[in-house]
């Protein structure tokens, strides 16, 4: 085995060139390791920003919700009394086609109006009966 003495005078030509390649080294570390530090810091703040982003998208988004959903039910609410007007009409009228005697298909679909007893005369109009 070489004594220390021995082994720091055999590199002595080279000492300065190891310590310049050591500290290149540390240097070139210690940048990537800032530089990694920092692009952290960058994505999670971009990571950050692009979350809320999104919430302030979603929350937008559920306010437009409710704002078509109340529209929406309201549009509802006079289709359905529109048709609850619809029907009453359309039974009152087939109640008084069966109160004259008439059919009430021809309430429905638009016919003569006139009474049909089922013999080979056919139907007879309202009131002839």
């Amino acid at each position: 085995m070489i004594p220390l003495a021995a082994a720091w005078e055999a590199i002595k030509p080279f000492r300065y060139w190891i310590g310049m390649g050591v500290g290149l080294v540390m240097f070139l570390g210690g940048l990537w390791l800032a530089l990694d530090a920092y692009g952290d810091r960058r994505y999670d703040q971009g990571r950050t920003d692009n979350e809320s982003a999104w919430r302030a998208a979603e929350a937008k988004l559920h306010a437009q919700e409710r704002k078509s959903a109340g529209a929406a039910d309201q549009a509802a609410a006079v289709r359905e009394a529109d048709h609850a007007a619809a029907v009453a009409s359309e039974k009152g009228k087939i109640d008084d086609a069966i109160r004259e005697g008439s059919s009430p298909f021809d309430v429905l679909f638009g016919g003569s109006g006139g009474v049909c007893d089922g013999k080979a005369g056919g139907c007879q109009p309202p009131g002839s009966r």
